[in-house]
């Protein structure tokens, strides 16, 4: 199957739009997947959240301390100075 490289897509009268089976296979979309939609520079992007999750995963998985646990320390610091 040869990736397409412009996929024209049309809203129905109920505002719904249909993702091609073609692209539904190329982007592994199943059935009951959860897409999200956000606008990037005027552009409306598709993203299955699971995807998102493993990139927020990967960008926060070198985070070793508990941000609570700082906040929570510099309250106690700040606590200390003012009594």
């Amino acid at each position: 199957m040869i990736p397409p490289t412009q996929i024209v897509l049309q809203l129905n009268t109920q505002g719904q739009l249909i993702i091609p089976m073609d692209l539904r296979v190329i982007l592994n979309l199943k059935e009951e997947d959860v897409v999200c939609a956000y606008l990037e520079n005027n552009r409306l992007i598709f993203e299955k959240q699971a995807n998102i999750k493993q990139k927020l995963k990967n960008r926060f998985a070198a985070v070793t301390e508990s941000l609570a646990d700082e906040l929570i320390e510099e309250r106690r610091q700040a606590a200390t100075l003012e009594s």
